[in-house]
């Protein structure tokens, strides 16, 4: 009961937010009986033919769209283990969930309900789960508490506490030591994330380093077909430079176009291209507009999606306007889902949140195509994914937002840099897959 009212005031004070919030960008207003009143979608058990040791339903929660597409390749690992077994998906915001819906629309997919005991314990009837796995880091006491009185187990999966969560974790230590307690496993990124597991309770037995599923759901082929599809659609020919700035922030929207239009001015680089993708695709118009003040051709993704080119030998509608898509300088793809094969175009990255104090996003998928990739200077959650790429010299940490500009036409104008960068990048990303086989050895350990 004293989470019960630790979250209804909290829920109280933060309501004027939530209302401004919900009415300025439409978040917040879906899967309310899910969240409040866990009514989530049913599992009906199925007869199987695996024996009556063997799971037969996994709850996977992913907060967001990262954590999202790090599921896929787990998921398919744990039904090629577990043909029978049933798969629930659950998520928190509304671009997670729409990214769910798409991806892995033959299973349970649902908004994770709040930690209220009636809503979680509702859940939990209705799914049936023989395991809850945690993307990242979720705890949850009345979660926890409700899988110990089911009978599920629960593990952290990609686990992930960063030195400023494990700061907060720590201040609430006495507090949320029996959640982590409760833990069947921890299977962390790496030594330190574990080490701050078990510092807040997690038992260090039970705690286990399989490094980062990211790794394992980067895709390096860039003759993927999803890749090849929209090269067509955007009658982008190989060869073509294009520079990818992908999970962008405000100010930095701005520094890349206007660092884009300065390249654009020198000769060379008059057919330089660029794909700009920002981290929140509601503020697609919002950037746009900064765009149209240039004299560059832009597509905006969002709103002609269903009106690109189509591919050569079809017939086209309006020859004016596909020619002057075919011409096209920016493409500003403010959709959800896209950025992985967006990266996989690029002839330089960019990997944004890096310029201020967001703390980065996943470097890894550019640079496992091989793609020169820089960031900025403040990358501080993905502490241990940066040490690895330094080490082998595989990324550039731009300090100011004035290094930019060099860095670009640095790599543009050496071919022989920008492919020794791009093949230090691919091969140290090859080198540390296996994090999905090592979470599914351990949930196979753990079954019984």
């Amino acid at each position: 009961m004293l989470f019960n009212g630790l979250y209804l005031l909290a829920l109280f004070l933060l309501s004027p937010w939530i209302v401004y919030r919900s009415w300025k960008t439409n978040r917040y207003r879906a899967g309310w009986n899910e969240k409040f009143f866990g009514q989530v979608p049913e599992t009906e058990l199925r007869h199987t033919q695996s024996g009556p040791t063997s799971p037969k339903v996994f709850w996977l929660h992913a907060v967001s769209v990262g954590e999202v597409q790090v599921l896929k390749t787990l998921i398919d690992a744990i039904l090629t283990e577990w043909p029978d077994a049933q798969i629930a998906i659950s998520t928190t915001t509304q671009t997670g969930m729409e990214l769910a819906q798409k991806n892995y629309a033959k299973h349970n997919v649902f908004y994770m309900p709040l930690d209220f005991t009636w809503a979680v314990r509702q859940a939990f009837a209705r799914i049936k789960p023989d395991w809850l796995l945690l993307a990242e880091l979720e705890i949850w006491p009345n979660l926890l508490s409700q899988a110990a009185r089911s009978r599920c187990k629960v593990a952290i999966i990609n686990g992930r506490l960063s030195e400023n969560s494990f700061k907060g974790y720590r201040r609430l230590h006495w507090l949320l030591k029996p959640s982590f307690q409760k833990l069947t496993f921890v299977g962390a990124q790496d030594e330190a994330y574990a080490q701050r597991f078990v510092s807040m309770g997690a038992a260090q037995a039970r705690t286990h380093v399989t490094g980062s599923l990211k790794f394992d759901g980067a895709n390096a082929d860039r003759n993927h077909p999803e890749i090849a599809k929209r090269r067509q659609e955007l009658h982008l020919n190989d060869g073509e430079l294009v520079w990818v700035a992908g999970s962008t922030q405000h100010p930095e929207e701005e520094l890349i176009v206007n660092t884009f239009s300065s390249i654009r001015k020198l000769d060379r680089f008059k057919s330089l291209r660029l794909i700009l993708v920002p981290r929140h695709p509601e503020r697609g118009n919002e950037i746009a507009q900064h765009i149209a003040t240039t004299d560059f051709h832009f597509i905006q993704r969002n709103k002609n999606r269903n009106k690109l080119p189509k591919p050569e030998g079809e017939e086209t509608s309006n020859t004016r306007e596909n020619e002057k898509r075919r011409e096209w300088d920016v493409l500003l793809a403010d959709t959800i889902g896209e950025l992985r094969w967006w990266w996989g175009m690029a002839t330089i990255a960019f990997v944004g949140g890096s310029f201020g104090t967001r703390g980065g996003q996943n470097m890894i998928e550019p640079v496992a195509y091989g793609a020169p990739t820089a960031v900025g200077p403040n990358t501080v959650n993905f502490k241990d994914v940066m040490r690895i790429f330094n080490d082998a010299n595989a990324i550039r940490t731009l300090q100011s937002p004035s290094d930019l500009e060099p860095w670009v036409i640095e790599m543009l104008d050496n071919q022989s840099i920008r492919s020794a960068f791009g093949q230090r990048g691919s091969a140290v990303a090859s080198q540390h897959r296996g994090a999905t086989s090592r979470t599914v050895d351990l949930l196979k350990k753990y079954a019984s």
